[in-house]
């Protein structure tokens, strides 16, 4: 699973950051042996897990190509409007988009959507997780109603869809309280957040990444409105969880570094 970054606070407001709902699905335990595939089947998954991997060590780089290579193969194996390639659309969608690529990024993941929307209807979870993609990269470059009528769509397909505790409901709240932080409005953002925030607690036990994600954007939010306590103990505990399961040079363990110096640099000023 492709996992997104947390959010780097910039004075005096929260930046807004990627995040995703991107899964990229992984073979089952016995489904290649189980059933003859193709070799190029076999190569795709290969490439999953390798552009997974380089995402998740924040080399975004060196995934993209693999990502473009992917995407020629399902276009070339599958043909153009199957759901596999909107998948493969969203995964190098993201990659442009966490490089700044925004235009590049836009066209890749409309693709995505208007594929998954055909092909799947458009209640399917799957349309959920291009609408969340967009919303996101809307709101990076500051459309904000139209990012906030995406991802608040994404919510509902995926409350009705999957389950209220569903851990794709809390990618969308997170992106939903990320939008809401880069507007000031902290008030919206928190409940979401904290939402998010049980959820993955819940569904992934409380030393997850995705739980420390949570944390380092929920202490943004208090840090924000000046609750300088709370935030420092919620980033202590995201950076604990990222130095334990991420390492020290991750990119999220870093940027979770630099916000609590920011915050330290806040509570010592004269």
């Amino acid at each position: 699973m492709i996992k997104v970054s947390s959010v780097r606070w910039v004075k005096p407001v929260l930046a807004m950051m990627l995040v995703s709902g991107l899964v990229v699905a992984t073979p089952k335990p016995g489904l290649l042996s189980a059933q003859p595939v193709l070799l190029s089947q076999v190569d795709s998954e290969t490439l999953k897990q390798q552009i997974t991997a380089f995402y998740d060590q924040g080399l975004y780089a060196e995934a993209t190509p693999l990502a473009e290579e992917h995407l020629a193969l399902v276009e070339t194996q599958l043909g153009t409007e199957h759901p596999e390639v909107a998948t493969s659309l969203n995964m190098l969608g993201l990659l442009y988009q966490v490089q700044g690529r925004y235009d590049e990024a836009e066209s890749i993941i409309q693709r995505a959507l208007d594929i998954h929307e055909t092909q799947l209807g458009p209640q399917h979870p799957e349309v959920a997780t291009s609408l969340n993609n967009l919303g996101d990269l809307y709101g990076l470059q500051r459309r904000y109603d139209e990012a906030e009528a995406l991802i608040q769509r994404a919510l509902t397909i995926h409350e009705t869809q999957l389950d209220p505790q569903h851990p794709k409901v809390a990618i969308s709240l997170n992106s939903l309280g990320k939008l809401y932080s880069a507007q000031g409005r902290y008030a919206d953002a928190e409940p979401v957040y904290l939402r998010a925030l049980t959820i993955r607690q819940t569904r992934f036990g409380s030393q997850h990444p995705d739980v420390a994600r949570s944390l380092n954007n929920l202490a943004g939010v208090h840090y924000s409105l000046g609750n300088y306590e709370n935030a420092q103990a919620m980033l202590e505990r995201a950076i604990d969880i990222y130095q334990m399961q991420l390492g020290p040079h991750h990119p999220d363990t870093l940027r979770a570094y630099q916000n609590y110096k920011l915050l330290q640099e806040t509570i010592n000023q004269p």
